[in-house]
């Protein structure tokens, strides 16, 4: 996020319970500017209320859950 200058992410909940997971305190992301961050989309599942909150208080961000499906077959 920091090397490209993200400023919108879209990425599952799984993605983010992953990183959670490993880095539960955000340690890690403390090191990188997330200046240009501005937005976090989650889509494709369901996302569980602490994983919203999680990425809220991490990020420090507006947290989108668009649980939509994400391929639909004609």
């Amino acid at each position: 996020l920091a090397e490209h200058g993200v400023a919108a992410l879209f990425t599952a909940p799984t993605a983010i319970r992953a990183i959670r997971q490993q880095d539960p305190g955000a340690a890690l992301g403390k090191q990188y500017s997330l200046t240009r961050f501005k937005t976090l989309f989650v889509a494709g599942e369901r996302c569980d209320v602490e994983t919203l909150e999680w990425s809220k208080n991490v990020f420090r961000v507006p947290v989108l859950d668009h649980w939509w499906q994400t391929g639909i077959k004609h």
